[in-house]
Order: C-alpha cells, then sequence, then structure tokens
C-alpha cells in the first residue's frame, strides 16, 4: 500500500537535505563577489566543470522502460531523477542527486556528495571533465527508501574515478556498495567512454561545462551486477552558455527470471 511521501522520508535523508543546503547556500554567499583563499584570488562566478564557481546549476530528466521475457519482473516502469551541484572551491564540488523510480510500487533515492579534482581546472589544459591526465575523484552516499509499508530504507553508496585522457576523450569507472541488494539490479559496477567533437576555443573554456555550445558530446556506458548487465548510449548537445540537452537510449538484461527492458530518456541541464 503506497503511503504519502512525507510520511516515508527517514530522518537520516532530511539530514542529508538539510545539510547539503547550508553548505550550498553558504558556498553561494561566499561567492558572490570576488574573494581570496589562501593567498589565492578566486573571480566571481569563475566558470568550472560543474558550473559557475558557489552557483547552483541543476539536471533533469526522465526514462520510460519498456520491460520484456518470458517471466517479466513487474510492468514498465519510468524513472524521474534531478541533480543539483554547486561548486564549493576551483577543484571541489558538491552535489546532491534525487530518483524516483515508479513500477508496482514507488522508490526513491537520496544521495549527496563531493568531486574532486586533483588539478586546478582554472589554469590546466582541459576538456570539459577537468584538467587532462589528472584524475577525478566522486563519492556520494544515501538513502533508498520506499512509498510502502513495511521496511523502510537501505544505506546505498558510489565512488568513481574519472579521467579526461585529451582535449576529446574521458574515461570513467565506478563501484556502487548497497546495504541490500534488490534482485533486479544492474549496476555494482561501471565504465563509460566519452568523447566531444569540439574543444574549447582559447578564453572560452566551461562556456557551457558539457562543451563548446553548438557542438555534440557522446558518451557509452556499460556494467553489470550480479542479476544482469547494461549497455547505455548518451548524446548531448550544448545550445548556449546556460543550457544542454541530452538522449539517452538504454538496454538492460536481467538472467533470472530472464527479462530485458529498453529504456528512453531526456535530459536537461540548466547553468547560471
Amino acid at each position: 500500500m503506497e503511503m504519502d511521501l512525507s510520511s516515508r522520508i527517514p530522518g537520516s535523508a532530511r539530514a542529508i537535505l538539510i545539510s547539503w543546503m547550508i553548505l550550498a547556500v553558504f558556498a553561494s554567499l561566499v561567492y558572490s563577489q570576488d574573494v581570496i583563499v589562501g593567498g589565492e584570488m578566486f573571480p566571481q562566478r569563475a566558470r568550472l566543470p560543474d558550473g559557475p564557481l558557489g552557483q547552483p546549476s541543476i539536471v533533469a530528466g526522465a526514462d520510460y522502460a519498456s520491460v520484456s521475457g518470458s517471466a517479466a519482473h513487474g510492468p514498465d516502469f519510468q524513472v524521474y531523477w534531478t541533480q543539483i551541484r554547486v561548486p564549493l572551491h576551483p577543484q571541489i564540488c558538491s552535489f546532491l542527486d534525487w530518483i524516483v523510480r515508479t513500477q508496482d510500487s514507488t522508490r526513491y533515492e537520496l544521495t549527496g556528495g563531493l568531486k574532486f579534482y586533483l588539478a586546478d581546472p582554472l589554469t590546466s589544459p582541459v576538456n570539459p571533465d577537468g584538467p587532462i591526465m589528472r584524475p577525478v575523484v566522486k563519492a556520494d552516499g544515501g538513502l533508498r527508501f520506499f512509498g510502502t509499508t513495511g521496511p523502510n530504507h537501505y544505506w546505498l553508496g558510489n565512488v568513481s574515478v574519472l579521467l579526461p585522457l585529451s582535449t576529446y576523450l574521458t574515461v570513467r569507472g565506478g563501484y556502487r556498495y548497497y546495504e541490500k541488494e534488490q534482485a533486479n539490479e544492474m549496476v555494482d559496477y561501471d565504465g563509460s567512454l566519452k568523447v566531444y567533437f569540439a574543444s574549447y576555443p582559447k578564453n572560452e573554456r566551461f562556456s557551457n561545462p558539457d562543451g563548446p555550445p553548438g557542438f555534440l558530446a557522446a558518451e557509452l556506458t556499460t556494467g553489470g551486477a550480479t542479476a544482469g548487465h547494461f549497455g547505455q548510449a548518451k548524446v548531448l548537445l550544448p545550445l548556449n552558455m546556460t543550457s544542454t540537452v541530452a538522449l539517452i537510449l538504454r538496454g538492460e538484461w536481467l538472467k533470472h527470471p530472464s527479462q530485458k527492458a529498453l529504456i528512453a530518456g531526456l535530459a536537461l541541464s540548466l547553468y547560471p
């Protein structure tokens, strides 16, 4: 039986949300003007791989999955997701993810974390993901909870390492932890290759964090878990300095029971 969302949000999830909001508001106030930290000048709203310094950016998307198989594990499902990012420092970005999956019942995920750049994106040679040949480490944690009665929530976490290889190529690998893994989980580990079809013009780095406006980028991702595996293709088009649209196509294959899901989605990124 579905219950009102406000009555099902665990206290831990509320704490994650409130803590992240306090951190984001503090960063926004600090970088509302040019500041000097540790003897280094950070210009107001300096543009970075995750958006302007101290300013929130948002990515929102929706996916629809068509499920088939000899013993389909539930009907078709939809996924709605939002990510908010706030760069706290040229080499540190905070982010908050909210995911809703509707199928037989509704499943929610709320996670928050940090991304660390091991070189300064303002001074190093870069592609849209960060400094070339310098790792970027991302880690987050949070809760998965449900809109039904019964056990309410489980912890989960993600860690990934991203490496820009050149102005046109980036590779990434990641691992996901579940306190309680469900039977249809598709991601214990994953990896991706991202290709940019243009590099930033001189003095226009991160004009749009997804790449130079008007030029496509593509990302291929694959991974799996004990239950099955998946493959995904994503095409991004930065429209201008403040917006990007993306088309997502994904296939998932579950081993037992035999099942596959074909998924299509759209996403929109907005930057200050």
